[in-house]
């Protein structure tokens, strides 16, 4: 029998590793194998469901990223030893990636890459790659700027600026 009886609203704060004296009474020090809901409670957390074998050998030390366009449309992305794939995560399909600049870009340390999706668009960044500033063409000047308060006009080859 416990020691101390008493109601419990919710377990919605979810787990705190604090002592019992610090935690809130609606925090818990362990949920395995539970999903707390709003509406329905705390409950027993869903199953996973396999979908499909990517094929891929060994992902230990794989850089991992999820791309979720709506609710039917879904990719995983995967890069491992210099390669990328892409794979549907709806039914497992192996996606045809183009590398019209090679894969150098793509070698790189574990833990070295970092991704972000913004609309149809992901950008992969490679941190152990220092990015280079291209040289100026020689046919290629910086423009001069001026600043003039109070509507004065510059006048340079014949026309004002």
């Amino acid at each position: 029998m416990s020691l101390t009886t008493r109601t419990i609203s919710s377990l919605l704060n979810g787990v705190s590793r604090q002592p019992a004296i610090l935690r809130s009474q609606d925090q818990t020090e362990d949920e395995i194998n539970t999903w707390g809901d709003i509406a329905r409670g705390l409950g027993r957390r869903p199953p996973t469901k396999h979908i499909a074998d990517l094929g891929v050998s060994d992902a230990e030390g794989s850089f991992i990223h999820h791309i979720n366009r709506d609710t039917s449309e879904r990719y995983v992305v995967i890069i491992k030893d210099g390669d990328l794939r892409v794979f549907d995560a709806t039914d497992g399909a192996e996606k045809t990636v183009a590398f019209p600049f090679g894969k150098a870009y793509l070698a790189g340390v574990e833990g070295a890459f970092k991704a972000v999706t913004v609309a149809d668009f992901t950008f992969i960044v490679n941190s152990s790659i220092t990015p280079a500033l291209g040289a100026v063409g020689d046919d290629e000047e910086t423009p001069p700027a001026y600043y003039l308060p109070g509507g004065y006009r510059v006048w340079g080859e014949g026309m004002g600026i």
